[in-house]
């Protein structure tokens, strides 16, 4: 498992929900635990398993302790006003973290390994990060998200840096 980089089409797809099923295998685990690896390696807050390509509404992020947990369908129940703050992905490597608009407050529902569900209020980075790993479920990832200008700017230098 790696992280895929844009212009890799499978960012754009939508993640499938996981089936009480799918998320007692063997295959199932082992699948979060090479992506909370990959979160450890990179001293990333979070990842979405679209962005490794599995099509699956999973993503895990670091919890307030830094041990990364997972979240299984994940839904904003709630989120505040977006506010600008700075905001990188692993998707996009080489580049500075860009100004994106997110919440900064979000209350997250999610499933977690033994099909418990449970909800979350989150702040600041975790709420940003929440926001941004269920946009890559998504399929929208933070370029989706810029205005043309800024979009422009950012190619430019994401595009230097990949040379």
């Amino acid at each position: 498992m790696q992280v895929l980089t844009w212009p890799n089409p499978l960012l754009s797809l939508t993640a499938k929900p996981v089936t009480d099923e799918e998320r007692g295998t063997a295959a199932f685990q082992s699948s979060i635990d090479e992506m909370i690896a990959i979160v450890k390696a990179n001293e990333a807050v979070g990842l979405a398993a679209t962005q490794v390509g599995w099509d699956r509404r999973v993503f895990v992020m670091k919890s307030m302790n830094g041990e990364p947990w997972e979240h299984i369908n994940p839904r904003l129940l709630h989120a505040d006003e977006p506010k600008l703050a700075q905001e990188g992905c692993l998707s996009f490597p080489g580049v500075q973290p860009e100004y994106l608009e997110a919440p900064s407050r979000v209350v997250l529902g999610s499933t977690d390994l033994l099909g418990r569900t449970k909800e979350f209020f989150l702040y600041d980075l975790f709420a940003r990060c929440a926001f941004h790993e269920i946009k890559h479920l998504d399929g929208i990832t933070m370029l989706d998200r810029m205005g043309k200008l800024q979009r422009r700017l950012f190619l430019k230098a994401y595009m230097r840096a990949r040379r």
